[in-house]
């Protein structure tokens, strides 16, 4: 019987730590790829609220994954779809993978907080936070998988708390 391998998704809106935990939960499994959405999308120039972008992005992510063996996948995103999800999980295949779906909760106000933390270059502002924050809540996402209240905890606690269902 062949060892299945982990496909975990982590969403969330912008400024909730997605890729803070990403990068540290590869660091911690080990044998990880993470794949960042919105990063290959801007690799093409592309921008990731069109379906295209987003979905030849899976794509890429699944043939790099291929290539690499016995190691686990980690894809972040928004993901505000169930369309995008369900997209993942068609490519990859519940077959060879163990899939896990979380989805990273913060308050509004401490998401702005967060936004206005960052670097100029990467700063969304409290007006599109505001807005991206509701579209978020709003999305046709059923399947949320564990949701994990992030509020005051660590990058470190958050990864903490996914390794104890995966």
């Amino acid at each position: 019987m062949v060892k299945k391998l982990d496909l975990i998704i982590i969403r969330g809106p912008p400024g909730v730590g997605k890729s803070t935990v990403s990068r540290l939960l590869r660091d911690r499994i080990g044998k990880a790829v993470l794949f960042d959405v919105d990063y290959i999308c801007g690799m093409f120039g592309e921008h990731p609220k069109n379906k295209e972008p987003r979905f030849k992005a899976h794509r890429i992510a699944k043939l790099i994954s291929s290539k690499l063996n016995n190691y686990s996948v980690i894809v972040e995103r928004a993901f505000g779809f169930q369309e995008d999800i369900d997209d993942i999980l068609k490519l990859f295949g519940k077959d060879k993978y163990r899939v896990y779906v979380f989805t990273l909760e913060s308050s509004l106000n401490s998401l702005i907080k967060k936004d206005s933390g960052r670097p100029s270059r990467l700063r969304l502002g409290e007006k599109v936070i505001r807005l991206l924050h509701e579209r978020f809540k709003g999305s046709d996402v059923k399947d949320k998988g564990v949701v994990i209240k992030v509020g005051n905890k660590s990058p470190k606690k958050v990864v903490d708390e996914i390794m104890s269902f995966v």
